[in-house]
């Protein structure tokens, strides 16, 4: 009896990682992107594929638009049976740079069947990048305003004043040797 359950016990052990290793594999994707433009709105298709280009269903595809410092989230498309996608957001959305061009990512990102992937277009904005102009001198601007600068310059130069000044006693004092 002990024989057969060692037995079994070591059969279970050989198996085990067999079939881990089996549920671990993912599969690379495609994800293709398709622009169209309405009167509104912006439109992308998405048609996500796999390597020999069988059509993924139920995957979530992260939407991303790139911005000056990262990527703001725009929403999630999801895949239906034939693989295919579809995302409208706002034409008055600005471009991500001087050029009046947006940059669109989809991502697929912690997905159990699929590698993670990217794709990404560019589609011309309607609103070119909105360049900051300098603020005028204040407070909380680069450029502080002159009666700051002077404040700030009669304090330190008073007290640095005053540095110079005991220096000065101080030599005399030894000076007089007292």
């Amino acid at each position: 009896m002990k024989s057969i359950t060692l037995f079994i016990l070591t059969l279970l052990i050989i198996q085990i990682p067999d079939c881990v290793f089996a549920q671990a594999e993912k599969r690379n994707a495609i994800i293709t992107m398709a622009y169209q433009k309405t009167d509104s709105t912006h439109v992308i298709n998405f048609d996500v594929t796999d390597i020999k280009n069988i059509p993924v269903k139920d995957v979530t595809l992260n939407v991303f638009v790139k911005r000056m410092f990262g990527m703001m989230k725009m929403e999630d498309a999801f895949t239906d049976s034939t693989g295919k996608a579809s995302l409208a957001f706002s034409n008055t959305l600005p471009g991500s740079d001087t050029l009046a061009n947006i940059f669109v990512i989809a991502k697929i990102e912690d997905d159990k069947l699929l590698n993670d992937t990217s794709a990404q277009i560019i589609i011309k904005s309607l609103i070119p990048y909105q360049r900051s102009q300098p603020l005028a001198r204040s407070t909380f601007a680069s450029r502080a305003p002159i009666w700051l600068i002077l404040a700030f310059s009669i304090l330190f130069g008073g007290v640095w004043i005053v540095y110079f000044r005991v220096i000065g006693l101080i030599r005399k004092i030894k000076k007089a040797g007292i």
